[in-house]
């Protein structure tokens, strides 16, 4: 019961958050924040498409992480980026849920923008583990991926215990739609902006 109240006064804390920032790239870290403490993981990088705009939230990663995945999310043509993530939903979904877990060794190639995790003696988690969680939209559009690192058990996920990831499935079906909410608030004040320029030079 008190994991459950940690869990909802996470949710409000980000929802407060999502009306407080108008800055979609601030309020795309902050998810990240946010999923790092509900979670057993230390790293969460949140790579985001909507058109042509690109937003990368990061948490536990360095900046040099968050600018090669900036730089090959902005390259990556869009059939190239579904065809790879109808394979990893196709072939390593986690029942029930929009987690996928991809094995080291496994047949998805990655490119180098995320470097492997330290290797810990003992440890199930592989340094080249992949975990990922789709980002659905209101109309389950897939918008991009959370990709979640370094596990503070050094376990690999257990479909039939996920722990605090499903609080973070849960959390992130909430949060999605909001970010996209924002990021359309945006482009319709950017919309105005050109339209009242224009009519101001008229």
């Amino acid at each position: 019961m008190e994991a459950l109240g940690c869990e909802a006064d996470l949710v409000l804390d980000a929802l407060a958050d999502v009306y407080a920032l108008r800055d979609v790239q601030s309020l795309c870290d902050r998810v990240c924040e946010c999923v790092v403490r509900l979670s057993d993981y230390r790293l969460a990088l949140l790579s985001l498409y909507f058109g042509d705009d690109v937003y990368i939230g990061l948490e536990g990663g360095s900046d040099d992480l968050r600018n090669r995945f900036f730089e090959t999310a902005s390259t990556t043509p869009m059939e190239v980026r579904q065809k790879k993530r109808a394979q990893i939903w196709s072939n390593h979904r986690i029942p029930g849920t929009d987690l996928c877990f991809i094995p080291a060794g496994s047949e998805i190639h990655f490119g180098p923008s995320f470097t492997p995790s330290p290797e810990a003696p003992g440890a199930e988690w592989q340094p080249d583990d992949r975990l990922m969680l789709f980002v659905r939209g209101a109309q389950a559009e897939v918008h991009g991926v959370l990709s979640l690192d370094h596990p503070a058990d050094g376990q690999r996920p257990d479909p039939e215990d996920l722990g605090s990831l499903r609080a973070v499935d849960r959390f992130m079906k909430l949060m999605a739609v909001q970010i996209h909410n924002r990021h359309l608030a945006h482009k319709l004040q950017e919309s105005e902006e050109r339209y009242a320029a224009v009519v101001e030079q008229g």
